[in-house]
């Protein structure tokens, strides 16, 4: 197959269906690896994955941290751009549709509602951009386990204690 530099868009009409093929195999080889019972086959995709959205997210931080440093003497502009960042990491979180996330900001900081439920938090922004930044998407995973909760996926012992299942373990490290 030819393989283009090219952007699909400013491609010939050749070029980008020997495009289109080669990339549907790719997905097609990475569905099959990655759903396949043997661990060992689907390791390498796996990696290749977990590697990709590490350097997403860390090149998704830089950029918004480097954002938040130019903005951080426009108090209104700042906020927004926290909100911003707070509406991703939520949007990453799943959340069915029966809830909505509402959010309100003040001088101060911001504050979001969990609707139709009697839930809510807030955050008070510091002005260090890392710390606002971190403060947002902690407040992001407690409105997913709080939904999460909410929809009875997580696990109890009699105590009341959550046991977190292995999607947690993997997705934030805890055991």
């Amino acid at each position: 197959m030819r393989k283009s530099n090219l952007p699909i868009h400013r491609q010939t009409p050749l070029d980008q269906q020997a495009t289109k093929k080669r990339l549907q195999a790719e997905e097609t080889e990475k569905i099959l690896a990655l759903g396949q019972e043997s661990e060992l086959k689907a390791k390498p995709w796996v990696k290749e994955e977990f590697k990709k959205e590490q350097e997403k997210e860390k090149e998704y931080f830089f950029r918004k941290i480097q954002e938040l440093t130019e903005l951080r003497k426009k108090k209104k502009v700042y906020f927004r751009c926290l909100v911003d960042i707070f509406l991703y990491f939520a949007s990453q979180e799943d959340i069915s549709g029966r809830f909505m996330v509402s959010v309100d900001v003040n001088d101060i900081g911001m504050k979001f509602f969990l609707k139709p439920t009697k839930y809510y938090g807030a955050i008070k922004f510091t002005g260090i951009p890392a710390y606002d930044f971190h403060a947002c998407k902690l407040i992001a995973v407690k409105l997913g386990n709080t939904v999460a909760k909410l929809e009875g996926y997580l696990r109890k012992t009699e105590a009341g204690i959550i046991v977190p299942d292995q999607e947690d373990i993997q997705r934030y490290g805890r055991s």
